[in-house]
C-alpha cells in the first residue's frame, strides 16, 4: 500500500565562491596570482561548470513534478476507494488474534473483545481474567464463546452492547458462585447468552439458607437474554434483587426460584416456553424458607403449562399481566396475599388453581385476589375461571370474559360442577348487553333479572347512573329511583331542570339501605316522577352488581359494569 516515486538526484560539482586575481606588470616575486589568460581560462570554466549544474537543476526539477503528480493522483484514486472502516476493523481483528489489543484494552478500559476462538478457552480465560483482575469486564459487539462457567464474587459487573449485539454461546452454565463464596451486588447487563447444547443453567446462584449465608442479594440484571437453557435462571438465598428488561426462552423452566428470596421484582419480562410443557417461573421454600414480596410487572408469560407455579409464598403481586397460550396461568398452594391487578388473559384453560395444602394455622390466610383482568378462552366445552381446593378465599372484581367459542365459563370449579352458570345478564359473556331506551314514566319496570341466580348466592346494587340517549328539555327538577320490591328506595338519582346533550350522565346517591344484601328472588324497579314539558326523554340505566356468597370474609365477590334492560 506503500508509494515510491523518489527521482534520482544529480551530482552538484558544488562549486566555491569565484576569487581570483592578476597582475599588470611582472611580480616581482611569484604568489597565486594569474595571468589575463589564466584568469580568462578559470572564468570559463567556471561559467561551463555552472551552466551544468543547472541543467541538471532544471532535469532534477522536471523529475521532481513528474513524481508529486504521480503521487497526487496516487492519493488520490487510493483515497477514493478505500473503505477506512475496513481497513480499521482488519487492523483491530489483526491485534486481537495476537494479544495485542487485549493488552491494550486491559491497560485503559478493562474491555474484552471476542477472540473467534469457538472452543471458547480464549474467551472464557479473557472475560475471567478481567472479573478476577478489576471485578468489571465490558464486552463488544460480535461473538463470545464459552465453554466453562465465570465464576463470580461480590461486585462483579458485566456489560454488553445490547442483547442483540453482543451475543455469548455457552456449552455449559454460564455463570455460578467464585468458590463457593456469595455473590452480591451483582451486575449484568444488555447481553445475550445461547445454550449451544440445550442443556445447562444460564445463572445458576443457589445460595446457602443458613450462616454464613450466600446469594445474589442487592443485585440488578437487565437487558439480558437467556436462550435455551434446561433452567435461564436458578436461585435461592436471594433478596433485593432486580430483573428488568429481560427475556427467557426455556427448555424446562424460565426462572426456578427456591427457599428465601425475598424482595424480588420481575419488570417488563418476557417469559417464553413450549406450549403445555413448560413453566414460565417456579417458586417454593425449597433449602429454605417461604419467599416474601415477590412483584412481577408488566411481564409477559407466553406458551406454558404453567405461567407462574407458586408455593409457599407470602406476597406474590403481579399487576398488569400479559399471556399468551398458557394452560394454567397461576398453580399455587399455601401462597398468602396472592393477588393478580390487571391484565390481559388470551387463549388460556384457566386462569388459577389454587390450594391450602399445609394444615397449620400459619397457611390458614391463604387467599387468592383478581381485580380488573380481560381473559379470552377459545373453548366450545364449559371450564372455570378458577379451581379451588380446601375452602381458599378467592375474591374476584370487575373481571370480563370471552369466550370466542361459546362453551360457558363459570367463576369456579363447584360452579361448573353443579352448572351453577354465570354467564348472561350479570357478567363474564355478556357485560356489554346492547343499549336499552327508557323514557320518563310513572310505570316501573324490571331492571335486574333472576336467571342464573339458582342458589344461596347474592346480588348487591352497588353503582348506578343514567344517560341521556337522545338531547332533552327538563320544565322541573325531578327525581328517579331505583326500587326493591319491598318499596324501599336503593337508588335516587336529583335531575334538576335544564336542557342536557345526548350522552349526558346523571350520577345518584346510593342510600343505607342499599348495603344490605338482596336475595336472589330479586326485582329491582324503577319509578320516575313526571317532569313536565318535553317528556321524551330517552335513556339507559347503567347499574354495577355485586355477586356472590356474601360472608363475613366473602368467598367470592364479582364486581362488574353491565347495562340493563329497563323493560319499559
Amino acid at each position: 500500500m506503500s508509494a515510491n516515486f523518489l527521482p534520482k538526484q544529480n551530482t552538484y560539482t558544488n562549486q566555491g565562491t569565484f576569487r581570483f586575481w592578476c597582475q599588470k606588470v611582472i611580480p616581482l616575486v611569484y604568489d597565486d596570482s594569474l595571468s589575463y589568460y589564466e584568469l580568462l581560462c578559470k572564468v570559463v570554466n567556471y561559467l561551463n561548470n555552472v551552466i551544468e549544474d543547472l541543467k541538471k537543476m532544471g532535469e532534477d526539477i522536471t523529475n521532481l513534478y513528474n513524481a508529486f503528480e504521480q503521487l497526487q493522483n496516487y492519493v488520490n484514486n487510493y483515497f477514493d476507494n478505500l473503505d477506512v472502516q475496513e481497513e480499521i476493523n482488519n487492523k483491530l481483528d489483526e491485534m486481537a488474534k495476537n494479544g495485542e489489543l487485549n493488552i491494550l484494552l486491559q491497560m485503559k478500559a478493562r474491555m474484552v473483545l471476542p477472540s473467534g476462538d469457538i472452543t471458547g478457552n480464549t474467551d472464557t480465560i479473557n472475560i475471567q481474567t478481567m472479573l478476577d483482575k478489576f471485578g468489571y469486564v465490558e464486552l463488544f459487539t460480535g461473538i463470545y464463546y464459552v465453554n466453562s462457567p465465570l465464576l463470580l464474587k461480590s461486585g462483579n459487573v458485566i456489560i454488553g452492547s445490547g442483547n442483540e449485539n453482543t451475543v455469548i454461546e455457552c456449552t455449559s452454565d454460564f455463570a455460578t458462585f467464585k468458590n463457593g463464596n456469595s455473590a452480591d451486588k451483582l451486575i449484568m447487563k444488555d447481553f445475550r447468552v445461547n445454550s449451544t447444547n440445550g442443556g445447562n443453567t444460564g445463572l445458576n446462584f443457589i445460595g446457602a439458607t443458613a450462616q454464613p449465608y450466600t446469594g445474589i442479594r442487592y443485585s440488578f440484571f437487565q437487558n439480558l437474554h437467556l436462550f435455551g437453557f434446561t433452567v435461564c435462571v436458578s436461585m435461592r438465598g436471594a433478596w433485593c434483587v432486580k430483573f428488568d428488561h429481560c427475556r427467557f426462552e426455556t427448555q424446562t423452566q424460565c426462572v426456578n426460584q427456591s427457599g428465601t428470596c425475598n424482595n424480588v421484582e420481575y419488570t417488563e419480562c418476557q417469559f417464553y416456553g413450549t406450549e403445555n410443557v413448560t413453566t414460565g417461573i417456579r417458586i417454593t421454600g425449597d433449602g429454605g424458607s417461604e419467599n416474601y414480596g415477590i412483584y412481577f410487572n408488566n411481564c409477559d408469560f407466553e406458551k406454558h403449562q404453567y405461567g407462574l407455579n407458586l408455593f409457599s409464598t407470602v406476597g406474590v403481586y403481579i399487576n398488569d399481566l400479559y399471556v399468551e397460550h398458557i394452560n394454567t396461568v397461576i398453580n399455587a398452594d399455601n401462597c398468602i396475599n396472592l393477588i393478580l391487578d390487571g391484565g390481559t388473559l388470551n387463549y388460556i384453560q384457566r386462569v388459577a388453581n389454587v390450594a391450602k395444602s399445609a394444615d397449620n394455622s400459619f397457611y390458614n390466610v391463604t387467599t387468592f385476589t383478581m381485580l380488573n383482568a380481560c381473559v379470552r378462552y377459545n373453548k366450545t366445552e364449559k371450564s372455570c375461571l378458577v379451581y379451588i381446593s380446601n375452602d381458599v378465599p378467592v375474591y374476584v372484581e370487575n373481571i370480563t370474559v370471552i369466550n370466542l367459542k361459546g362453551g360457558s365459563v363459570y367463576l369456579k370449579n363447584t360452579d361448573a360442577e353443579t352448572n351453577y352458570d354465570y354467564n348472561g345478564d350479570y357478567y363474564i359473556e355478556n357485560l356489554s348487553t346492547p343499549n336499552f331506551n327508557g323514557r320518563y314514566t310513572t310505570s316501573k319496570g324490571n331492571i335486574v333479572k333472576t336467571d342464573g341466580i339458582k342458589r344461596r348466592d347474592s346480588v348487591k346494587l352497588i353503582g348506578a347512573n343514567i344517560e341521556l340517549i337522545n338531547g332533552a328539555t327538563i320544565d322541573n327538577n325531578t327525581e328517579v329511583h331505583l326500587v326493591n320490591t319491598d318499596g324501599t328506595i336503593l337508588y335516587r338519582f336529583y335531575i334538576n331542570q335544564g336542557t342536557y346533550e345526548s350522552g349526558h350522565i346523571f350520577n345518584g346517591e346510593i342510600l343505607s339501605s342499599t348495603y344490605d344484601l338482596i336475595t336472589r328472588d330479586i326485582n329491582i324497579s324503577t319509578s320516575f316522577t313526571t317532569p313536565t314539558g318535553n317528556t321524551d326523554v330517552q335513556f339507559k340505566c347503567n347499574c354495577k352488581f355485586a355477586i356472590g356468597e356474601m360472608q363475613p370474609r366473602a368467598q367470592v365477590l364479582i364486581v362488574t359494569n353491565q347495562v340493563v334492560d329497563t323493560d319499559i
